[in-house]
Formats: C-alpha cells, sequence, structure tokens
C-alpha cells in the first residue's frame, strides 16, 4: 500500500484551461478535509484525468476521472467516468450529472 504523510489532493493531467478549485469532484475532496498541491509525488490523492501521464508519479491514491468512457482503471486505485462497470473501485457519472453538480469547466456541446 502507498503512503504519504500529508492529507493533500493533487490535480494533474486535465485538458489546458482546466480549473482544479472549480471542479465539484475536486471541491468534494477539499469539503473533506484535503489541502489543493501541486506536487504529485507528495499528495495522498491525485485526481487526474487521461490527457497526460503526470499521475503516474504519484506515490498515493490515484482517481482517474473522465466525461469518456474510461477503460485503463487498472492504472488507478478508483476510477470516475459515465461508463456502467461492476468494479467496486468505480463510480459512474456521466457528463450530465458532472454538470448538474455546478462545474464551472468550460462545457462542450453535446
Amino acid at each position: 500500500m502507498r503512503r504519504v504523510g500529508t492529507r493533500s489532493l493533487a490535480v494533474t493531467d486535465f485538458w489546458g484551461n482546466h480549473v482544479p478549485s472549480a471542479d465539484p469532484i475536486v471541491q468534494a475532496f477539499i469539503r473533506h478535509g484535503l489541502d489543493l498541491t501541486s506536487d504529485v509525488r507528495r499528495s495522498s490523492v491525485t485526481v487526474a484525468s487521461v490527457f497526460g501521464r503526470e499521475h503516474w508519479k504519484s506515490r498515493g491514491r490515484v482517481v482517474i476521472f473522465s466525461g469518456e468512457a474510461f477503460f485503463r482503471d487498472r492504472f488507478a486505485d478508483y476510477s470516475i467516468d459515465c461508463r456502467f462497470s461492476g468494479r467496486s473501485n468505480h463510480l459512474r457519472l456521466p457528463p450530465w450529472a458532472h454538470n448538474a453538480l455546478g462545474s464551472n469547466q468550460p462545457q462542450i456541446p453535446q
């Protein structure tokens, strides 16, 4: 089991104009006492998307989040995306539900 010292949250590998503090997924972690940090190697939790490999450096828990159907969740401790999955470490969250949570991110027309 990977362990790090502090209760901190790193957010990485998202699209260029992503604002972590405005994302409802990130806000939920912050409400539960995690401090936002930019240091992936020292964070206890890393929320990452599929647009990079920085999350591979994490020594804490990794949560992969994607608005698309994401099938590489074997590289993460937990996954959040729009597909149905029987895995206990997966949360289904369709894009409309993420938007309904109050995301202030730029929206892609559907």
